[in-house]
């Protein structure tokens, strides 16, 4: 097996800036298939799934998986995300592959009403999570993991108070980061597809 090209100090600059804007091509760190590439590793991390019961990355070992950053209020990207999530739910052959939309707005995203979120799109309990946790934890551990800033305004109308980006994550079945793609259209759906049966198989 080739080395995995590890790079843990990639600057957040590089990544296109916060909730939806110039994020409609994954760009230079959306992996092709079969890359080695990878972008550093998820923390650690416990939250509540959906269904109430607790999920760690413990849960995620041998699983490729793709996650996904949104809350159920906004009234920006975030549906368009989620969409590009579904689509994505039901290209993959793989059953071991799963999908992880996590909340940038836990204070309101209760396990609850991720589960009346996750209905309206039709996402398989099974292999598509939907988690929730404290907030000054999660926006810690997205940014330390998936190089991704999370913004507040609480001023702001419910819909518009978080911002964050809306690129979906590749990941390993070690925990990597493996390449960052496009999630508010179905532009890189296919190589989203490609990489995460890649994986799964490495």
């Amino acid at each position: 097996m080739k080395p995995i090209t590890v790079l843990l100090h990639l600057p957040l600059l590089l990544l296109p800036s916060g909730c939806g804007e110039g994020e409609r091509t994954g760009g230079v760190l959306a992996q092709p298939a079969d890359s080695k590439e990878s972008f550093g590793i998820v923390a650690p991390f416990r939250m509540t799934e959906r269904s109430g019961r607790t999920i760690s990355n413990a849960d995620l070992n041998g699983h490729a998986c793709a996650f996904a950053f949104v809350y159920t209020q906004c009234t920006g990207p975030c549906p368009s995300v989620t969409a590009t999530m579904q689509k994505l739910s039901g290209m993959l052959k793989n059953p071991a592959i799963r999908l992880v939309s996590v909340s940038v707005d836990p204070d309101n995203d209760t396990p609850e009403a991720l589960r009346e979120y996750a209905q309206a799109f039709s996402a398989d309990a099974e292999r598509w999570w939907f988690l929730t946790g404290e907030v000054q934890s999660t926006d810690a551990w997205i940014r330390s993991s998936f190089l991704s800033p999370v913004e507040r305004d609480a001023g702001a109308k419910p819909g518009e108070r978080v911002s964050h980006r809306t690129q979906i994550v590749t990941v390993d079945k070690e925990g990597h980061v493996r390449g960052f793609y496009a999630g508010e259209t179905s532009d890189d759906l296919e190589r989203i597809a490609a990489r995460l049966e890649f994986l799964q198989g490495e």
